[in-house]
């Protein structure tokens, strides 16, 4: 066989090569795309979880304090004068009891005597349990004020609207009137949260 044969040959192998080679080539590349779109997806899937699943540190405070972390009774407590007078006995004691101080880190706690919001709102939760007010009406929330500062507050779900407990202010208001923009709050199960926006 000559060499232009053997050139010749050479390139009809290659052409057959690449003709056979392609379509799997293609079916590789098929397959990465679809891969890749995979795990776009599951990307996509833990951003939103954690933009509306709970804060770290309030779930680091479950770990640590399962009992304070547990759903129970309605979802949604009656408006009554009892209800009220309990909200804003607490409210007032626990605004009086704490003595606000930004964290460095973000810890959420309970019972503290110096703290910031989440631990007054955590701090709420706990003592309205205490006094009846069934848990899984008690919602912790994530919000934004006028200024754009993240803070947090006790949201009480009751059968005429929410009312919102909150360490800025002695007043309890509906939700409202509060002038904050809602991040994420927790649902009747204190350990999921649903995004506000």
């Amino acid at each position: 066989m000559t060499s232009t044969m053997m050139k010749s040959a050479a390139l009809v192998l290659s052409f057959v090569a690449m003709t056979i080679s392609a379509p799997l080539q293609a079916n590789a590349n098929t397959d990465a795309l679809a891969r890749l779109r995979a795990l776009n997806a599951q990307i996509s899937q833990i951003n939103e979880k954690l933009k509306n699943g709970p804060p770290l540190a309030y779930l680091e405070f479950c770990n640590k304090n399962r009992w304070e972390c547990k759903a129970g009774g309605a979802s949604s407590v009656s408006y009554n004068k009892k209800l009220l007078d309990t909200l804003y006995a607490v409210n007032r004691d626990v605004n009086q009891r704490i003595r606000y101080r930004a964290e460095k880190g973000d810890t959420w706690s309970i019972n503290t005597r110096v703290g910031d919001c989440e631990d007054y709102a955590l701090t709420k939760r706990s003592e309205l349990i205490r006094a009846g007010v069934d848990a899984s009406a008690l919602r912790v929330a994530v919000v934004k004020t006028r200024q754009g500062i993240a803070h947090a507050v006790l949201v009480v779900k009751t059968s005429r609207g929410d009312l919102v407990l909150d360490n800025r202010r002695s007043s309890i208001r509906t939700r409202q009137k509060t002038g904050y923009v809602y991040e994420k709050m927790a649902s009747s199960n204190p350990r999921v949260w649903v995004s506000m926006r």
